[in-house]
């Protein structure tokens, strides 16, 4: 089920869980410890769905950076960036998405969009850990990642570390930052 699909399912619990709310609020089946109202604690409810949704967005762009890089589609991993996003690799620093899809096409995909044949480029990014800030509107993540990188009779190799991104919300949309 794509991202969307989880955050109208959410919704859905979301409103029968205020039907409910509002039910036992009316038939008095019990206080809440807190006292707050059926409307605040809905509202409160509203915001968590909003965040959980936030929080799987992320962890989904990071997925898809990984999924474009196995199989080469350069201008596609640029998209994920945000307008003024930092690339930092090693040593390298490229600013801006324009420059990231330039660095990405020369030096990962040799000038050309796609993978060489018989090139390997596998990308698996695991344990996420992603901490969406208190406004919602940025988040940090920190990712596990393996990679298998080859090409048939020239070279095999597995590398792995660790990625510690940002990311921000652009009008609407999840964006890598940094």
């Amino acid at each position: 089920m794509s991202s969307p699909h989880k955050c109208r399912a959410l919704r859905f619990l979301q409103f029968t869980f205020a039907v409910l709310l509002a039910l036992s609020y009316t038939f008095s089946f019990g206080a809440q410890k807190d006292g707050a109202s059926p409307s605040v604690r809905v509202a409160r409810l509203a915001l968590e769905v909003e965040r959980a949704c936030a929080v799987r967005a992320v962890k989904e762009l990071q997925h898809s950076y990984a999924q474009y890089a196995q199989f080469g589609l350069w201008s596609d991993m640029a998209s994920l960036f945000a307008e003024s996003a930092e690339f930092v690799n090693g040593k390298e620093t490229i600013q801006g998405r324009e420059a990231i899809g330039d660095y990405l096409l020369t030096k990962l995909g040799a000038g050309k969009q796609g993978l060489s044949v018989g090139e390997l480029r596998a990308q698996l990014a695991v344990r996420p850990l992603v901490n969406l800030s208190a406004d919602g509107k940025s988040a940090k993540g920190r990712w596990w990642e393996f990679s298998m990188l080859g090409r048939t009779g020239v070279s095999a190799e597995w590398a792995a570390g660790i990625y510690a991104n940002e990311y921000i919300k652009e009008p609407g949309v999840w964006k890598i930052y940094r």
